[in-house]
């Protein structure tokens, strides 16, 4: 078997605290990937490996976060066994995993939410509720926000620098 890089050894990580209803492994090992996304962003390495929250162990795109919301609908029965699954997608939700991953059922791609059927766990519903609505965007609905920001004057978003900025993009 070959070597995992940290992203890979992480991910899998992950899903074996999730798999095993455990809150606390899962606590931390979000502290201890926040830690190496920090040491990869300032080793100056250009080819450093950032571990990530929303890193699939499987081919379809399953990652934690969906294993936890997943978790909670099957024991919803057991309130011990609800509980932690319920705590879990909270973790994950709060440290930024993606609530709107999408991984795949055949040739059908889609989110957690669609799968559950808009069921999810009762403290990501009061989380999401407390979020600003601009924190339920998509990276690329993001960057489009990014780009059209209206300019600060005499600060680092002033007209000029707007303008180069979005002509960079554009042109990327």
């Amino acid at each position: 078997m070959s070597a995992l890089n940290p992203k890979e050894r992480f991910a899998r990580e992950l899903h074996a605290a999730v798999q095993a209803n455990n809150p606390f492994l899962l606590r931390h090992l979000v502290r201890r990937i926040h830690q190496a996304r920090i040491d990869a962003w300032t080793s100056g390495d250009d080819n450093a490996i950032f571990p990530s929250l929303d890193a699939p162990v499987s081919p379809q795109g399953i990652t934690a976060f969906h294993l936890a919301c997943m978790g909670w609908k099957a024991y919803r029965g057991s309130p011990h066994l609800a509980y932690g699954f319920n705590q879990m997608a909270l973790i994950l939700a709060a440290a930024g995993a993606d609530p709107f991953a999408e991984y795949w059922i055949g040739k059908q791609r889609r989110t957690i939410f669609e799968e559950l059927e808009g069921d999810v766990p009762p403290a990501l519903k009061d989380w999401m509720a407390e979020q600003p609505f601009d924190l339920h965007v998509s990276p690329s609905e993001a960057m489009i926000t990014h780009r059209t920001l209206p300019p600060v004057r005499g600060g680092v978003r002033s007209l000029q620098k707007c303008a180069g900025f979005k002509e960079k993009s554009l042109a990327a």
